[in-house]
């Protein structure tokens, strides 16, 4: 009974209103380590929290995670709150045997609250959807829906070991899809004439891997140069990275295995549409505009004196922050002494199919809207690179997801398209404005009195909201 008046929510306390609330929390993908135990790579921002509803804390890190932000936390006394209560989807119900199968939704008996829902397992999981796929073929309801889909995951388990045949015997699985992923690498940076420094790096791990003396421990990395291996692994530390990869910056090309990711790593660009300003009295507060925002970073190599900023489109699903190669060549450039440290390569998939992509690790903090005021300190941040040009487009810059964990961020149902963001969270809750949800609507895409479809800049701190029926075009 406690859980039916949760959902149907405190309609008689709230002015009618129904409140519904649920935790999004970071995707953590595992893989198994040699050893049997779980691991996680190191750097690697695996996935990110959404669309940006509700208001997130955290001293976050490269992996998306963080402790309690804020007021508190300024005292001492900040304590983020934990995970006891989110909840996993529950697996799939051990439904009846239909036979003859049912064919027609229709006819399926109401009784069963049946759904065609497979979220309990990982999409990714060859073998885990084949079996589902197989019970949901053996219960009989609907199974044309599982019977069309099971195709694809045996043909990928097929290609799957084929590749895996042709490696040694005797390793851990995880162990047989990094080869696969890191084969694919070698391959591409040898087309690629732009690139080739990596290859001997490349080489070098599938060599180590292949022997079976390369084994790799819950937060460890070990690190190349030159195509030779520089020790042991060890636990990851990004001051002990940056400390090694200077010192054998002159060896050649440097590689960080542990660091990157078997998970292809994914982007997306879009039309960006100009917010209404949002008028702010508090100078640590940011708006932007609806639908797609572009959030202001400044970036350098780690520890110089020398920065850049640019705007970035909030792309949660990114990964990782993905940047311009032409942006690392600035940076570069404007320190005169050193490089962006590298981390290696991994591949990423975009609309013309898998590329590979050099990672290093800089240094961001997020900037106010006018790009003056800094609104967290300077954050260690992995980040990929690629060109600005793909095909005759630009291609966007994409600020991940760490960023969220760094400040207090929230959208709201008030059909503004705005993204607030503080630094505190009785800051954030005093711009969040009190509405209906069951009012609002999906945010406008084209121009009206309100939003210019062609602009990209991203409103300013502290600006009166225009009158009535004016068009926004005074960035």
């Amino acid at each position: 009974m406690a859980s039916k008046r949760a959902a149907e929510g405190e309609a008689g306390n709230n002015g009618g209103k129904r409140r519904f609330s649920t935790r999004l929390n970071p995707l953590r993908r595992l893989v198994r380590g040699n050893q049997g135990q779980e691991a996680t790579n190191p750097g690697t921002a695996q996935a990110s929290n959404g669309n940006g509803n509700g208001n997130g804390s955290g001293s976050g890190n490269g992996n998306g995670s963080g402790s309690g932000s804020g007021k508190d936390n300024d005292k001492g006394k900040g304590k983020a709150k934990d995970n006891d209560d989110a909840k996993r989807p529950p697996p799939l119900p051990d439904y009846p045997v239909q036979n003859p199968p049912i064919m027609d939704i229709k006819k399926v008996p109401n009784d069963l609250d049946w759904n065609p829902n497979d979220l309990d397992i990982d999409d990714k999981d060859v073998d885990a959807n084949i079996a589902r796929c197989n019970q949901r073929i053996a219960t009989g309801i609907l199974p044309q829906i599982w019977e069309n889909r099971i195709g694809g995951y045996l043909e990928e388990k097929k290609q799957k070991e084929k590749q895996i045949s042709k490696l040694p015997k005797g390793l851990d699985q995880a162990v047989y899809d990094r080869l696969r992923e890191l084969e694919w690498i070698k391959q591409a940076l040898g087309k690629d004439k732009a690139q080739p420094s990596q290859i001997p790096n490349v080489k070098a791990v599938i060599k180590a891997y292949k022997s079976g003396k390369l084994v790799l421990g819950k937060d460890q990395v070990v690190y190349f140069a030159g195509g030779q291996q520089l020790g042991a692994p060890q636990a990851w530390d990004q001051n002990e990275y940056l400390k090694i990869q200077r010192a054998n910056q002159n060896r050649g090309a440097f590689w960080v295995e542990g660091a990157n990711s078997a998970t292809e790593l994914n982007e997306a660009t879009s039309t960006v549409i100009a917010p209404q300003p949002f008028k702010s009295d508090d100078k640590f507060t940011v708006t932007f505009p609806p639908f797609i925002h572009e959030v202001i970073l400044q970036i350098r190599i780690p520890g110089s004196d020398h920065a850049l900023k640019a705007a970035f489109m909030d792309d949660t699903g990114a990964a990782n922050t993905m940047l311009h190669t032409e942006d690392i060549t600035s940076l570069e450039t404007l320190d005169g002494t050193q490089r962006a440290p590298p981390l290696g390569v991994v591949t990423a998939s975009t609309p013309g199919g898998r590329i590979p992509v050099n990672r290093y690790l800089l240094e961001a903090r997020v900037m106010a809207s006018d790009g003056e005021k800094p609104l967290t300190k300077w954050i260690q941040v992995p980040v990929m690179a690629v060109s600005a040009s793909l095909q005759g487009y630009r291609r966007s810059r994409l600020s991940g997801g760490w960023w969220r964990h760094m400040l207090y961020v929230a959208s709201a149902p008030d059909n503004s398209g705005n993204l607030y963001v503080h630094t505190t969270q009785p800051g954030l809750s005093d711009m969040l404005p009190d509405v209906d949800a069951a009012q609002a609507h999906a945010p406008k895409t084209k121009s009206d009195a309100n939003t210019v479809g062609t602009a990209s800049k991203p409103a300013y701190v502290g600006q009166p909201k225009p009158q009535a029926g004016t068009n926004l075009i005074q960035f």
